[in-house]
């Protein structure tokens, strides 16, 4: 009699412990179901890159890179919290520019984001030629999570690192360069500056536009 009373006031507390628990895993379990058509469906490309001197990106990378010069720098790609019951719950892919798998790997337990070096992207450390390099190279990332009913479920993201190699005889203005010929305001603290070969640079404060 007694363990029953007992049994009856412990579960509630223990059911409440347990819900606790999980509510407190929201880093882990998703926070909403998506019903909507997913970005790899949809053709959008939403994975987050950032490297090359830019901030994050949301799917599409442009870098530039001078033609003769090794590769170097670091792209890094960033993912969600996530737990699953295998060793590694995100898995990543390059593709070559004729479209075969390249350089590829896992990220650990724990960590939302790895920094891969542009040479194992591009598949060499020889200086850059712009007919052998300059391309585009996909990228196609795997994320196993473990949803509300403690199944495993995969969702999917693709990307795109832009590879623009560019004539080694060239030089990018720089801001206040002595041969600018125009400084424009754009918005804010932000503005454009432009020669007269039409080498252009952006100088301030420049946020790309949040439509």
């Amino acid at each position: 009699m007694v363990l029953s009373n007992l049994k009856r006031y412990l579960l509630p507390s223990f059911v409440g412990i347990a819900v606790l628990l999980v509510l407190s895993g929201c880093n882990e379990l998703p926070r909403a179901v998506d019903f909507s058509v997913s970005a790899q469906e949809g053709r959008d490309v939403t994975a987050i890159i950032a490297g090359c001197g830019k901030g994050f990106q949301d799917g599409y990378l442009f870098c530039r890179h001078i033609e003769g010069v090794a590769p170097n720098g670091e792209i890094t790609m960033h993912f969600p919290e996530v737990d699953c019951s295998r060793e590694a719950c995100v898995e990543f892919q390059f593709f070559n520019l004729d479209g075969s798998p390249g350089f590829g790997g896992s990220v650990a337990r724990g960590d939302t984001s790895i920094s891969v070096p542009l040479h194992r992207i591009v598949g060499h450390q020889n200086p850059l030629k712009v007919e052998t390099d300059d391309g585009e190279y996909q990228l196609a990332v795997k994320v196993y999570y473990k949803s509300g009913d403690g199944l495993e479920r995969q969702m999917r993201a693709d990307g795109l690192l832009r590879l623009w190699v560019f004539d080694e005889t060239y030089q990018r203005l720089f801001c206040n360069d002595p041969e600018r010929g125009w400084t424009q305001k754009l918005d804010g603290g932000c503005e454009a500056q432009f020669s007269t070969g039409y080498r252009s640079t952006l100088c301030g404060e420049c946020e790309p536009e949040v439509k």
